[in-house]
């Protein structure tokens, strides 16, 4: 009885503590004092828990007495149960790290009663406990024992919720294709219980999942169905939950104004549910659209109100999180060591957390900080301590980001090296979980650093891979109608506070009516002297903050004229009358003084060590003409430039300076020429090709009218008398007509096109032999043939006309060769065997015992390396314009490939050129 009456003095003390708790904990109070024994022990349970969400330590102590008088009455469940309440009240509270304690004594007690389901929600406990210090992989480990618990007594409900926390652990790490497995696990097993909160929870994860990846139409879809399913369910918290994730996607998507929309919607919808747990993150994401659209003070306003209203409701972590908006907020607008002050305070804060990935990151942004400062010891060695974090929780979202920042450091301080290295780790993590807009920025990078480094075949691969996957970025839209009504709603509670203070005045000037003249006179001169100065200081605070903006504006659109101009790939500077530089961009600096600061120096100085004083003279030219005018000059290094020059005036009167613009034209001066040049070739190779066709036109025609003349000679010659000089006439006229029918039809073989591709057995020595004939006219007096055939038929299955091409352009090219010869030689040989054994490696693909040996040689003025390495290059050409198109050759190397042959070319300049040529014999 004493024990009954001091448990009940002892809640009549909580409750006499607890008098704003609600009708629940008033009723458990009352229950106390009507139950005993294990009855009692659970009221106990119950109230720690309704305890446990507001205050920790009273919530504790019931927990303890819970276990003292479950012990006392020897009740293990229920002293198991009190044990597992204190976990889950010390993971409410922030302790994760007492709660594991709590939670392994609670296993101990349900391991040995054998409770499995009592066991597997302890199991459950760890692994939350762990979850909240970023301890992964152990939190992992105790969901899957608590997995196995329930799925062997078939608690579907524990399942889902298990499997829920378990793709939760996963998506933490950036282990997405887990996470998107468990929480489908997650939504099947709600699906089969028909829960609909764990349906519509399950789907919202997934869409988380699908977020991260970069599937943004796939979670917006998935949060979609998700906010359809909590409408239905009324469940208004949950439906804001929805809403604010479809507006982060309006966010990446650049629609601030659906953005902000979805944002405002959310904030309405989480007033409306009572719990405003969501509220700080609303506030925050919506200075995260107004920074991502430029509107800083906006920007600001409501990272300020997220931290406010965080610190009203104790909540840590959003104070951490807005806080760290604010640095990163300042941090982007180059206030460094304001960003230092706001992220070490979130810094501090995260610590008492016990948020491993959280303090990693904010340990990475304290990098990035000091990089801004140029403490890059500092910076790196905060970049450290955030890796180990991340690749010890398995954290791969963050290792992609701090790679990409050590390559961005590294790149800063100009060791492009390191930069490439880190970036590329970085990409491969993004690649490995999916993380395309991480992809996208290291690629652009990337492609940078190569082409910084003039490794252009790098660099263009990067590009082409940045372009792949960049195919899917939307267009900012217009933020106008939000603004104006933020700055509509803002003025309305303005307009409201400034009627109470309006009323507060009259009700206290209707008391003080009450008061002596000389009172309400004092009073009366002492408000109109605070309205005179609390005007002032209104005014001028208006008048700062409109200079301040106006400041703003100008710096920013300085940094983006600046950004411009260093983009360009043109010289661009700014003198004053005397020649100084007042202003150049980062290509000027490159140009004129290899990257060194060129601003104060004398212009006149630079530009002579590389125009002479080209510069100077057309300077002198624009002054006097006091207008803008354009120049042509070379360089000393012979690089051409078009320079334009114009006078900056004053007050659109007096000329104060002069804006000079410099692009260097040489390359394109190039390519223009190199394009007349192949335009030249084209209209030579078409002029060939119409000459070609216009000669077996004409031989077609000949070739009628020698039939015509045999026809007739022959009919003379049989009407002629023996012996008769007639006869013997018409016997040359028959002879010479069949010649002449001859040399037509090669020409007309020649030249048709319905011989392409047709392969037969040719007869490579009479091939030469007709070639020969053809060309015979161009050969030069002075020049000696050696036909070295050999006496059995040399045939290979091939197509006549392009092997008797080769034969022409062959010879062709070494009579051109030798024209300056005194005395030219051509030999042609045509055997079965090498020429030359080291040929043997050339011809790997044919058999060295059935081919045949082509070898044309001449004693011609020969070819240098340069030329030989581009003899088979369409177009190219050494001879004089009109004796060549430089097709010949490469026509030569097409055929022979075309035969499964081998061309091997041997040149010494002086001395002649060899050609030998290896096809398959029949």
């Amino acid at each position: 009885m004493l024990k009954k009456i001091l448990t009940i003095a002892f809640l009549l003390i909580l409750g006499a503590s607890q008098a704003q708790e609600n009708k629940r904990l008033d009723s458990l109070l009352d229950l106390t004092s009507k139950y005993s024994g294990t009855k009692l022990v659970d009221v106990f349970i119950e109230l720690a828990k309704m305890q446990g969400e507001s205050d920790k330590t009273q919530a504790l102590q019931t927990a303890d007495e819970a276990i003292r008088l479950a012990q006392q009455i020897k009740y293990t469940r229920g002293a198991g149960l009190a044990f597992l309440a204190k976990g889950n009240i010390c993971i409410a509270n922030n302790s994760p790290q007492s709660g594991i304690a709590f939670f392994e004594e609670a296993k101990k007690i349900f391991k040995n009663i054998d409770s499995k389901l009592d066991y597997g929600k302890a199991c459950l406990g760890v692994g939350e406990s762990y979850a909240k210090q970023g301890l992964f992989d152990e939190a992992t480990k105790s969901y899957q024992e608590a997995i196995s618990y329930f799925d062997y007594i078939g608690d579907f409900k524990l399942l889902a919720s298990t499997y829920y926390k378990t793709g939760t652990n996963f998506n933490m790490q950036g282990d997405y294709p887990k996470a998107y497995m468990n929480f489908s696990k997650s939504h099947e097993f709600s699906e089969f219980i028909k829960d609909s909160i764990g349906i519509g929870i399950a789907i919202n994860s997934m869409g988380i999942v699908k977020y991260n990846t970069g599937d943004y139409k796939a979670a917006f879809q998935a949060w979609s169905e998700y906010e359809k399913i909590m409408n239905k369910l009324r469940l208004w918290h949950n439906m804001s939950s929805a809403v604010y994730n479809k507006g982060i996607v309006y966010m990446y998507w650049a629609a601030y104004d659906d953005a902000l929309a979805s944002f405002d919607e959310a904030l309405a919808l989480e007033q409306k549910s009572g719990n405003n747990s969501n509220i700080a993150s609303i506030y925050n994401s919506m200075g995260n659209v107004f920074h991502n659209s430029g509107k800083s003070e906006n920007a600001f306003e409501y990272y300020r109100k997220s931290v406010s209203f965080s610190e009203k409701t104790d909540s840590k972590s959003n104070i951490a999180v807005g806080l760290h908006n604010i640095g990163d907020l300042h941090l982007h607008l180059g206030n460094a060591d304001s960003a230092l002050y706001y992220v070490q305070k979130s810094y501090q804060i995260e610590n008492t957390l016990f948020n491993k990935v959280g303090i990693a990151e904010t340990k990475a942004t304290l990098g990035n900080i000091y990089i801004a400062l140029k403490k890059y010891p500092v910076a790196f060695s905060y970049f450290d301590q955030a890796e180990l974090v991340f690749i010890e929780v398995g954290f791969k979202n963050g290792l992609a980001d701090i790679y990409k920042k050590y390559g961005h450091a590294y790149a800063d301080i100009g060791n492009d090296s390191l930069a490439i290295k880190y970036i590329r780790r970085s990409n491969v993590v993004a690649k490995e979980i999916g993380l395309n807009q991480v992809q996208i920025e290291n690629l652009q990078f990337l492609s940078t650093l190569f082409e910084r480094n003039e490794q252009y075949k790098e660099a263009l691969q990067y590009q082409k891979d940045f372009q792949r996957i960049n195919d899917s970025v939307f267009n900012q839209l217009s933020l106008d109608k939000t603004a104006y009504l933020s700055i509509k709603l803002e003025k309305e509670a303005q307009e409201s506070k400034y009627a109470q203070l309006q009323h507060a005045q009259e009700v206290a000037s209707y008391e003080n009516k009450f008061k002596d003249y000389i009172t309400y006179f004092i009073s009366i001169f002492l408000i109109v002297v605070a309205l005179f100065f609390y005007s002032r200081y209104r005014t001028n605070k208006r008048t700062n903050a409109r200079l301040n903006n106006q400041y703003q504006i100008v710096l920013e659109s300085e940094e983006k004229i600046k950004a411009l101009l260093n983009s360009s790939y043109d010289i661009v500077l700014m003198v004053d009358n005397e020649g100084v530089v007042l202003a150049a961009n980062s290509k000027a600096e490159t140009t004129l003084k290899k990257g060194e600061p060129l601003i104060g120096l004398h212009f006149f100085d630079l530009s002579e060590e590389f125009f002479g004083n080209q510069i100077a003279y057309s300077i002198s030219i624009v002054s006097k003409l006091k207008k803008s005018k354009n120049f042509a000059i070379t360089s000393k290094a012979d690089r051409n430039y078009e320079v334009n020059i114009s006078p900056i005036y004053k007050q659109g009167i007096e000329v104060s300076g002069l804006a000079i613009f410099m692009r260097d034209v040489t390359d394109i001066m190039t390519s223009i020429a190199e394009k007349k040049e192949l335009e030249n070739q084209l209209f030579q190779m078409q002029k060939l090709e119409s000459i070609g066709t216009m000669a077996g036109g004409v031989a077609h025609d000949f070739n009628n009218y020698l039939g015509t003349i045999l026809g007739y000679s022959s009919m003379g010659f049989e009407d002629s008398q023996d012996d008769s000089n007639s006869k013997r006439y018409f016997h040359q006229i028959m002879a010479a007509s069949k010649a002449a029918q001859h040399t037509v039809k090669k020409i007309l073989t020649f030249s048709r096109n319905d011989q392409e591709r047709k392969l037969n057995r040719v007869n490579l020595v009479e091939v030469a032999k007709e070639s020969l004939e053809m060309i015979d006219s161009m050969r030069p007096l002075n020049t000696r043939l050696q036909l070295n055939f050999a006496p059995e038929s040399i045939e290979i299955l091939g197509n006549e006309v392009e092997l008797q091409q080769v034969f022409i352009n062959l010879f062709t090219n070494a009579f051109h060769a030798m024209e300056l010869e005194e005395k030219a030689f051509l030999e042609c040989t045509i055997g079965n065997s090498l020429f030359e054994e080291k040929h043997k490696t050339n011809i790997q693909n044919l058999k060295s015992n059935n081919i045949a040996g082509i070898c044309v040689k001449d004693n011609g003025m020969g070819m240098d390396e340069k030329v030989l390495n581009r003899i088979f290059e369409p177009f190219f050409t050494t001879k004089d314009v009109g004796k060549g198109t430089g097709l010949g050759l490469s026509i030569v190397h097409g055929i022979i490939n075309n035969h499964k042959g081998v061309l091997v070319v041997e040149s010494t300049v002086g001395k002649g050129t060899e050609f030998y040529i290896y096809l398959p014999l029949i």
